[in-house]
């Protein structure tokens, strides 16, 4: 059977902005492979069905390259078995802690296509932890449905928290940080159910605090166009936040974690804080009477996102789908 003129976008999660937005630009159809069951301990059977599937729709498609999100990076074995070039798209996660020390990890980034780090301090970490491996850079690409939503009205007195409740997220100082400011709305609109039953009673108990979960990205977009700021906040670093880009997009002003990285990226108009709770509540109040036009600085962002696409095109321009990367 010939290979598909397109290829896929394979995410072992059932949602992922960065993959939605970059997957039509690589031509490459998305398909969203989420948890059966929730608890940690049933993970392992969920990465071994997760496998299986990855197998049958390349099998099946027969793409001319396969993108991968990781972490996991697991469903490279799929690409490997069946002789299909693959391309790692490296979340931070997987450059560092766990998943990075994983023995595989390294041989399924050595064998790739390409390493696909999202800023140049990530690129650093996948140098030194792959090495022999094909990195590049791409950052993500900005949601022209947001864009097109940024000119409408904000509540100032509703706040944006951006979060998953992942592990590199200060789920202590964002509760104290709600609890501080009564006078404000809060929404989160991650899955409260994956925090540890003690967090999850204490945020349900916040009266400031709304938990809509999960929303459809018309409805997420939105309420982040509408709200007077967002707030994204993260422990690790080299870490370029996803909220953040959305904000960038969206002209909604921004309250982020100051890294080395978030100053180089959002330093010129978002307000950069530290950890702590009177800070953090300072920059919402002056970020909340702003008004944005983030036009320049979307121009900038996409002009060297192209850039970025165009270096990782040429690499695979004339790939096939009987053909894979040797390990060095």
């Amino acid at each position: 059977m010939p290979a598909s003129e397109e290829s896929l976008f394979v995410v072992w999660n059932g949602y992922q902005r960065r993959a939605e937005v970059l997957a039509p630009r690589l031509n490459a159809r998305v398909v969203w492979l989420p948890n059966r069951w929730r608890s940690r301990y049933l993970r392992p059977l969920d990465y071994l069905r997760k496998l299986v599937e990855t197998y049958r729709v390349v099998r099946d498609y027969r793409p001319r390259f396969l993108v991968l999100q990781s972490p996991p990076p697991f469903g490279a074995l799929a690409a490997m078995a069946l002789r299909v070039p693959y391309v790692v798209d490296a979340h931070n996660a997987s450059l560092q802690g766990f998943w990075a020390k994983v023995p595989l990890t390294r041989l399924i980034a050595r064998r790739a296509v390409a390493v696909v780090a999202h800023n140049d301090e990530a690129k650093a970490i996948a140098d030194a932890r792959f090495p022999g491996s094909v990195v590049t850079v791409l950052r993500d690409p900005l949601d022209l449905e947001l864009c097109a939503q940024r000119a409408a009205a904000r509540d100032p007195n509703r706040v944006l928290i951006v979060c998953s409740f992942a592990a590199d997220e200060p789920i202590a100082l964002i509760h104290d940080l709600i609890a501080a400011r009564s006078d404000l709305e809060f929404v989160i609109t991650a899955r409260v159910e994956k925090l540890a039953p003690t967090w999850r009673e204490r945020f349900e108990r916040l009266p400031n605090l709304r938990l809509p979960g999960f929303l459809p990205t018309a409805r997420y977009n939105e309420l982040l166009a509408t709200s007077g700021a967002a707030v994204v906040l993260t422990e690790r670093s080299a870490t370029q936040p996803s909220g953040a880009c959305e904000a960038l997009a969206s002209d909604t002003p921004l309250v982020v974690s100051r890294t080395s990285l978030t100053e180089s990226l959002f330093g010129g108009w978002a307000q950069l804080v530290e950890h702590d709770v009177v800070s953090i509540a300072a920059a919402i109040d002056r970020a909340r009477g702003s008004r944005l036009d983030l036009s320049e600085e979307r121009a900038a962002w996409t002009r060297a996102f192209e850039t970025e696409l165009e270096e990782l095109r040429s690499r695979l321009a004339g790939l096939s789908a009987s053909t894979v990367r040797s390990p060095s």
